[in-house]
């Protein structure tokens, strides 16, 4: 069974992502999209949302540790109240989804949750990438430079908390 290029480049980037490598957190988004928004090979439900759980976490760690979104992104100000609670619902959604699916031998189960994580996780992209504030465990009160944006200005067009 070979893989095409498409499949080959997720399965390298979920290796270098799960052997401690640090990809960018983009590159962490990417592979989680990948991994929850195409249907799951049958039989496969319970890795996979196992992974996906482990991959959220190191996605979450990083962006509450205050790195920089993905570069998709647009992030609103803190004054966006009503996106930040809409993404903080998918948020929370998508990480009880992701916990509660990483069950071993429950396969059925795992299937519900793993759809379900990736509807969430299907708003809470959407809606970061077309502009709300950052859901609110991800959410910073400080504005910083965005990288490339030099000598601390924000780059058109994107705003961070």
């Amino acid at each position: 069974m070979g893989l095409d290029g498409a499949e080959f480049s997720k399965e390298q980037e979920t290796l270098c992502v799960c052997q401690g490598e640090e990809p960018s957190v983009g590159s962490i988004a990417s592979v989680i999209s990948s991994m929850l928004l195409t249907p799951p090979l049958p039989g496969n439900e319970v890795q996979l949302i196992m992974l996906a759980d482990l991959l959220f976490g190191r996605l979450d760690q990083r962006l509450r540790a205050g790195e920089e979104p993905p570069f998709s992104w647009n992030v609103l100000g803190a004054e966006d109240e009503e996106g930040r609670q809409f993404v903080t619902k998918r948020y929370d959604a998508l990480s009880e989804n992701l916990r509660m699916g990483s069950s071993p031998g429950k396969l059925v189960e795992s299937g519900r949750h793993l759809e379900k994580a990736g509807v969430e996780w299907r708003q809470l992209l959407q809606a970061m990438e077309v502009g709300s504030a950052m859901p609110e465990p991800w959410w910073r009160s400080v504005p910083r430079p965005v990288e490339g944006a030099g000598l601390g200005r924000p780059s058109p067009g994107r705003r961070v908390d």
